[in-house]
Order: C-alpha cells, then structure tokens, then sequence
C-alpha cells in the first residue's frame, strides 16, 4: 500500500517540477476567476469527466504562474458516494481555490 507523502506528491506533481495545465479553452473558466479573488467558495459539479479536475488545476496552474507557491497547492481525492472527488486548496493565504 503506498504512503500518504507518495500519494500526495503523485497527486501534486507541481511540487516536483514546473506544472502547465493542458486546457481547452472554457467560457466558464473566466467565470470562475471572477469569484477567486473574493472570498467566496466555489463549486464545481457536473457528470463525470466533463473537465472538473483538468479546470481546478487549470486555475491552480495559473495561480502558480502568479506568483502563489507551489508548495501552497494541495491537491486531494476524497471518496463521495463511491467516486473519487478532486479537490484543491490553497494554504497560508486569505484566498482560497476551493
């Protein structure tokens, strides 16, 4: 069984290296980025694999070119009624991602 730190810097791989997001332009995504630099949470749901996670680590990419702190980006999968559910967060700032 792997370790939590192996987990975690597979699901973070921008705490190895410079991270680009691979990203289709969405009208959504510059909706959300209205709401990122207010202190609101936002929520992403849909179907599966209609872009959810590729669209939280197109804003976490962004995020890091900005300036944030690749190592203030955690990104985790939690069980939700028998799925994985990405989440990201960003730490030691009043903004959050999520």
């Amino acid at each position: 069984m792997p370790q939590i730190r192996e987990v975690l810097v597979e699901l973070n791989p921008w705490w190895k290296k410079p991270f680009v997001a691979e990203y289709q332009a969405r009208e959504i995504y510059d909706e959300i980025r209205k709401y990122l630099k207010m202190r609101h949470i936002v929520a992403l749901t849909g179907l599966r694999r209609v872009g959810k996670t590729t669209l939280v680590k197109k804003i976490a990419a962004d995020a890091m070119r900005d300036g944030l702190d690749p190592q203030n980006v955690l990104s985790t999968r939690r069980r939700s009624r028998g799925h994985w559910t990405p989440t990201c967060g960003r730490s030691g700032s009043r903004n959050s991602l999520t």
